[in-house]
């Protein structure tokens, strides 16, 4: 596979399978969660947003894959060389992950309420920790499969990366 499109497979690929994980989760739970969804929590850990089950999923649709296709673009349009794209392909990984955790832990928690109120729904603050230790995970395995293509580009394209003679790296 050329490197181009295996980078562009790599940076896609984690958005939509966390937008499949978080569709299977709801369609999972679909008959345990009230509606509206809980979708916002305070400090405290209390639903203080809601939003219709209709429109959650044409949301995290939105977010993820829109994410997705902002990421793939604005790494295959970066010029400052394959550096500047693993970082970039690192942080779509790490915010896939916390998105993809955030929004089905969201759902787990409406569904574990067994309420027909939202308002019920309660989300301990805890829980954004674990999304974040997902997206440190996720991020650095961008990182190692962002890396893996570096090994695989001539090196010509590699000299891209190291100033010239006389420049600033």
């Amino acid at each position: 596979m050329r490197p181009v499109r295996r980078r562009a497979l790599v940076v896609a690929l984690p958005f939509v399978l966390a937008w499949a994980v978080v569709v299977a989760t709801f369609a999972g739970l679909r008959d345990r969660l009230p509606d509206p969804l809980a979708t916002h929590f305070g400090a405290d850990g209390k639903a203080d947003g809601f939003t219709g089950t209709g429109a959650f999923l044409s949301v995290v649709t939105a977010v993820l894959l829109g994410s997705g296709l902002l990421t793939l673009v604005s790494t295959t349009r970066l010029t400052k060389g394959l550096r500047a794209q693993r970082f970039a392909v690192t942080l779509g990984y790490g915010m896939s992950g916390l998105l993809g955790h955030a929004f089905a832990s969201l759902l787990v928690a409406n569904a574990n309420a067994d309420a027909t109120r939202a308002s019920r729904v309660s989300q301990p603050l805890w829980q954004l920790g674990i999304a974040l230790a997902v997206a440190a995970v996720m991020g650095a395995l961008g990182w190692l499969l962002a890396s893996r293509d570096a090994a695989s580009v001539p090196n010509t394209l590699m000299e891209r990366d190291r100033p010239a003679a006389g420049e600033r790296g």
